[in-house]
């Protein structure tokens, strides 16, 4: 009869080198295994990054073309743009000239205000102020022709920003004048 005990009998045909056992061997052995699966890994990336380098060269591809095509658009409404902004710059103009008094007026005004001793050189005019610069040969020719542009009713207020002798080596006083012009009714300001 049989034992009731079956012993198992192993049998090894390869025979195991002693140099597996040692510290060094168990490190390369294990060394072995971990590079292997190392080897298999990488090799994963580099077909993974391959196959998606076919989907990101579409998606350039693509991103490309939308990128002509909408500068493509742009440049096809940049006609349309300067004309609106001409426009606008018209309207502006015309909005200015509106609520400011016309330069004609504002001109005759400060002309009839001016002795025969006062010469100006510039005259600005914007919506609802101008600046003036001359010279004056006397100091009572530019006090007249304060007291003048003072008396008209279209100045709201007057000031003096600037008197010097004059820089041409002549007679007189070189000035510089601002005045405030009176808000034309039913306008909202500047």
């Amino acid at each position: 009869m049989r034992s009731a005990r079956t012993s198992h009998l192993s049998i090894n045909l390869l025979p195991q080198d002693p140099f597996y056992e040692t510290p060094i061997g168990r490190v390369m052995a294990w060394a072995s295994t971990v590079g292997r699966y190392l080897v298999i890994f990488t090799e994963l990336v580099v077909i993974i990054s391959f196959a998606s380098r076919f989907k990101l060269d579409r998606d350039l591809t693509d991103l490309n073309s939308e990128i002509l095509q909408k500068s493509q658009i742009v440049d096809s409404y940049g006609e349309l743009e300067n004309n609106v902004r001409v426009t606008q710059t018209k309207t502006g103009y015309l909005a200015q000239q509106k609520n400011g008094y016309n330069s004609i007026d504002v001109l005759d005004t400060v002309t009839q205000s001016l002795p025969n001793d006062v010469v100006l050189t510039i005259l600005q005019v914007f919506s609802q102020e101008i600046q003036i610069t001359g010279t004056a040969l006397t100091p009572e020719a530019l006090a007249q022709m304060v007291r003048n542009l003072q008396a008209q009713p279209t100045i709201a207020s007057l000031f003096v920003d600037q008197i010097k002798s004059s820089s041409q080596g002549g007679v007189g006083f070189e000035f510089v004048l601002h005045m405030q012009l009176i808000q034309k009714p039913g306008t909202t300001g500047k």
